[in-house]
């Protein structure tokens, strides 16, 4: 029979594991961002216009993911002409807000129901 101090002592052990395994998946998924580098397509580039856009400075943007918070560091790229800045990497990983596109799918899977 199972006594409640063993219950507890379970669902402890089960919270432990799965911040263990959260924290590991993060590192993970940071040095996988991290290994694809910046998004470096050159000094110039085109806008979405077609006009030239400069390289201009890296940003850093935090994005949520299923195992906790990673930090994207990007080349900003900016058009003088229209006044519009990008970062080639985030459609390269599919990071078009602060979300990842596998929390993105989780989240319009919870609000259906």
């Amino acid at each position: 029979m199972t006594t409640p101090r063993v219950m507890r002592y379970r669902y402890a052990m089960t919270v432990a594991a799965r911040a263990v395994a959260a924290r590991i998946g993060q590192g993970l998924i940071q040095a996988a961002i991290d290994a694809v580098g910046q998004g470096e397509i050159g000094p110039l580039t085109l806008c979405h216009g077609g006009r030239e856009a400069r390289r201009v400075q890296v940003r850093i943007k935090p994005v949520a993911t299923m195992t906790g918070p990673v930090r994207v560091h990007r080349l900003w790229y900016h058009c003088t002409s229209c006044k519009h800045g990008f970062a080639p990497l985030d459609s390269r990983l599919g990071v078009a807000g602060t979300m990842s596109p596998a929390l993105i799918k989780c989240d319009f899977a919870n609000r259906l129901g």
